[in-house]
């Protein structure tokens, strides 16, 4: 299956198959859309295979997020690996950032290969972090040639 990033509209939100989230997608792009620095997964034959982006938090950090379907077991996850890293590089360098940090639920295995493939490393669980209390995985990405200076 070929795909190809494209920034982020509300319309990619509106007709993601699978939403891992109960939430209206309006709502959702209001929250997670700064241009420049979110984008989605999109088929050759138009599908929306997942969204992704970093949301700044102070100068030089800020916050990824993914959101893929619960089917992702489905997929090979090479392609949007290679993807998003590219896509990551780009708003990297945008934005000036030296860490990146993600909280990826203890049992979500799929989005927790995906963060290792990318790029990041496990950094601690964060206990009762979720809604419900779930544990939580803190990850992060360093640029590790800006910290060490």
């Amino acid at each position: 299956m070929q795909m190809r990033l494209e920034e982020l509209t509300l319309e990619h939100l509106k007709n993601f198959d699978d939403m891992p989230y109960e939430q209206d997608p309006e709502d959702l792009f209001k929250m997670l859309s700064v241009k420049g620095s979110a984008f989605a997964a999109v088929a050759d034959d138009g599908s929306v295979l997942g969204a992704g982006g970093v949301l700044p938090l102070r100068r030089g950090l800020g916050e990824g997020w993914l959101l893929i379907p619960r089917t992702m077991n489905d997929m090979s996850p090479i392609r949007l690996i290679r993807l998003i890293r590219k896509e990551m590089s780009k708003i990297i360098e945008t934005w000036g950032y030296w860490r990146i940090e993600c909280n990826i639920r203890e049992d979500f295995y799929q989005g927790l290969r995906l963060a290792r493939l990318a790029g990041f490393r496990r950094e601690f669980p964060m206990v009762g972090w979720g809604e419900n209390c779930e544990t939580f995985i803190k990850m992060s990405w360093l640029d590790k040639e800006k910290i060490w200076q």
